[in-house]
């Protein structure tokens, strides 16, 4: 279900035309707080990586403004650009405490931007408070979104992807039965819509499997 911000006041309009009229100053500001505290990106400048930096601090900004203007919107692409910073740090062999902190900084660079007293000072406490759990709640969803994209790699280079599925096929065959919560919580690892039927087929080889695959070739599912 989609989240929603329990308060019943919404985000003012004027301060939604705030964000969106300096999107780029605000996101220019976040490279620029990112690249000054994280080491993983005070790397040389240079034109792509400064635009991917820029790109991804303005989809994060136009994800808020979205759900400034309904906390239940979509923002399914913002999420898809943060899992493939996901890919990115894990295909160049990084890990995630970077990204996780250059996150963060963005939502402190937005925070400290809009708590200037001449913008948050003629609001209510409740239009600030909300405001304050719709950026917090982004800063959780962006981050799980680059954890999954992250894990998403690690799971096809590492083969762990095709280990979990033999385990799988491994369980839906063993005796006694493995509870289905058992398994459906297995599913979801190995990536695999649960079977609604299982057949087994025994065939007779000529020579021996590789490792691993001895479960996988004697079960089909339908």
């Amino acid at each position: 279900m989609p989240y929603r911000v329990p308060y019943r006041v919404r985000v003012p309009a004027e301060l939604r035309d705030h964000v969106r009229l300096h999107v780029a100053d605000i996101a220019k500001e976040i490279v620029t707080a990112v690249r000054r505290r994280i080491p993983a990106y005070a790397r040389p400048l240079d034109a792509t990586y400064t635009h991917a930096l820029q790109r991804g601090a303005e989809q994060a900004l136009d994800g808020l403004l979205a759900r400034m203007a309904a906390t239940d919107a979509d923002t399914g692409p913002v999420m898809t650009t943060y899992r493939r910073l996901g890919h990115a740090e894990a295909d160049e062999g990084r890990g995630l405490e970077s990204l996780h902190a250059a996150i963060r900084v963005g939502t402190q660079v937005v925070w400290r931007r809009m708590n200037a007293p001449e913008i948050m000072d003629p609001l209510p406490r409740e239009a600030v408070a909300a405001f304050g759990e719709l950026l917090f709640l982004q800063l959780d969803e962006l981050s799980r979104a680059a954890t999954t994209g992250y894990e998403e790699v690690r799971l096809r280079s590492a083969g762990e992807l095709r280990r979990r599925r033999a385990h799988l096929v491994t369980l839906l065959t063993s005796s006694p039965p493995v509870s289905l919560r058992a398994l459906d919580a297995r599913a979801r690892a190995a990536q695999w819509r649960l079977p609604q039927r299982l057949a087994v087929v025994v065939a007779e080889l000529d020579h021996e499997p590789e490792a691993g695959r001895e479960t996988e070739t004697g079960t089909g599912t339908g």
